[in-house]
C-alpha cells in the first residue's frame, strides 16, 4: 500500500514544518512522498525543502477557474500576524459577495489535494505535529483498510462547535440532524482512504446539486475531519467495524507555553503506541523547547 503524506502550511509556520518534514523523512519509508500546500507568495520559501520526497503545491494552483486569490490582503494579513482563521483566502466568482476564510479554504484545499494524491493511504497532518516513530502504510492500516479514528458519544451540548460541525456535515451529505450524543472524529493524526474520499465528494454533490468546493466553500463554518467520519459511519459501514479510539498522537492542547519542567512531564506521558505528538502552535511554545521534547523523545 501506498503512503502519502498531505501538510497545509504557511510562512509564519516555516520552522515547524521544517521539524515535521525533518521527522518524515526519518520516521517514514524513501518511497513516501510528503505534500506541502502553502499560498503562492510562500512557495519560494518553502521550496528550500523540494526533491523527491517533498512537493510543494501551490494554494491557489489547486483553485477552480472560477476562483480568485486574494493575495494583497492575504499578505497585509501575514504581516499582521494573522492565523488563516482570520485570512481571506479568495472570492467565488459565482458568489462574489461571501468571500472564502482562509481556515475554510485551508480544509477544502487539503481535501482537493487528497483527491488528486496516487496513493492508497493518506496522512494529513498540520505543522505543529512530528513524528517520532517509525510510521508505514501497515502502521496507519486495521484489517487492510486505512484507520479509521472514530470516539463514539463525545459531542454532545457540551461541545457547541463540534455539533455545529456535525449539522453541517449531515446537511451537505443529505442526512437527517445528528442526534446526540455523536461520534468525534477530530484528531491532530488523521488517516483518510481516498476512494472513500471521492466517494464523499460525490455524494456531497448528488445532494446539494453544485460542485463541491462551491458547496463546502459556502458554509459558515465546517470541518473536514466530521464530514468523512460522518459519512463512513453512514455510508461505509464495514469501515466502522474496525474504527479505532486511539489516536497514536500525544497532544498538547493548552494554551500556556510549555516551559522546560512541563515539557519534561509532557515527555514523560507519551504513550508505547504513540507514534506522533502535537505541540499546539497556538500554545507558543518556543521552539528550543519544541525541539528539546523531540530529542528528548527520540533519545528514551
Amino acid at each position: 500500500m501506498r503512503l502519502a503524506v498531505i501538510t497545509p502550511s504557511y510562512a509564519y509556520d516555516w520552522l515547524l514544518f521544517k521539524d515535521l518534514h525533518e521527522s518524515v523523512l526519518f520516521h517514514t519509508e524513501a518511497s513516501v512522498q510528503h505534500y506541502v500546500i502553502v499560498p503562492d507568495a510562500d512557495v519560494p520559501l518553502f521550496s528550500q525543502l523540494a526533491g523527491p520526497r517533498c512537493v510543494v503545491i501551490s494554494e491557489e494552483a489547486l483553485y477552480p477557474a472560477h476562483f480568485r486569490s486574494v493575495s494583497t490582503i492575504n499578505r497585509v494579513l501575514n504581516l499582521l500576524r494573522i492565523s488563516p482563521h482570520g485570512r481571506v483566502a479568495a472570492v467565488n466568482f459565482k458568489r462574489p459577495l461571501h468571500p472564502i476564510r482562509g481556515w475554510i479554504m485551508q480544509q477544502a484545499i487539503k481535501m482537493e489535494m487528497c483527491r488528486r494524491v496516487d496513493a492508497d493511504v493518506l496522512l494529513l497532518l498540520d505543522s505543529d505535529v512530528a513524528l517520532i516513530r517509525q510510521v508505514t502504510a501497515k502502521t496507519l492500516s486495521r484489517e487492510g483498510r486505512p484507520r479509521f479514528y472514530r470516539l463514539p458519544g463525545a459531542v454532545d451540548v457540551r461541545t457547541p462547535w463540534h455539533v455545529k460541525f456535525h449539522s453541517v456535515s449531515r446537511q451537505l451529505l443529505g442526512l437527517p440532524p445528528p442526534q446526540l450524543p455523536a461520534s468525534d472524529y477530530i484528531s491532530s493524526f488523521n488517516v483518510w482512504d481516498p476512494l472513500i474520499l471521492r466517494a464523499m465528494l460525490a455524494r456531497i454533490e448528488s445532494v446539494t446539486g453544485r460542485y463541491w468546493l462551491d458547496a463546502i466553500t459556502a458554509q459558515p463554518t465546517f470541518s473536514e475531519w466530521t464530514v468523512y467520519g460522518v459519512f463512513v459511519d453512514a455510508f461505509v459501514k464495514e469501515v466502522v467495524d474496525i474504527s479505532t479510539e486511539l489516536s497514536l498522537c500525544h497532544c498538547y492542547w493548552d494554551p500556556i507555553p510549555l516551559t522546560a519542567e512541563s515539557a519534561t512531564e509532557f515527555v514523560a506521558s507519551v504513550r508505547p503506541d504513540d507514534v506522533a505528538i502535537l505541540i499546539q502552535s497556538k500554545s507558543r511554545t518556543p521552539l528550543a523547547i519544541r525541539r528539546a521534547a523531540l530529542r528528548a523523545i527520540g533519545s528514551a
